[in-house]
């Protein structure tokens, strides 16, 4: 029986490929671009890495535990993450941060500094 033969490799495969604007010119050529969340994500979460005090991650380990035991399905307590936590924070502080602007808790918090 004959060995089977691989296919060829495009030996280009990996090379860089220029924009369809051409390449870059100018001195800003080097400089990072922003990069804005496309609409082809189709609404799946992002990754994002926050730094908290420790105080501050003992509290939202509490209110995990708090919440989890508060729910009363099986199904609620798995639904109860730091993640789900976070979000539900994230979106009470800044519907705040909308409405009330500067006298909200948000800007009240973070501006004092």
């Amino acid at each position: 029986m004959a060995p089977k033969k691989r296919p060829e490799i495009n030996p280009n495969l990996f090379a860089k490929t220029e924009s369809p604007q051409g390449p870059p010119t100018g001195s800003g050529a080097s400089e990072p671009q922003a990069v804005l969340p496309s609409s082809t994500q189709g609404g799946k979460a992002q990754k994002l890495t926050l730094y908290l005090d420790p105080a501050l991650l003992a509290r939202l380990d509490a209110a995990r535990a708090t919440l989890r035991a508060m729910a009363v399905n099986p199904k609620d307590r798995g639904a109860v993450t730091l993640s789900a936590i976070a979000a539900a924070a994230l979106e009470a502080a800044l519907g705040d941060l909308e409405q009330n602007k500067a006298e909200s808790g948000l800007a009240r918090k973070v501006l004092r500094s």
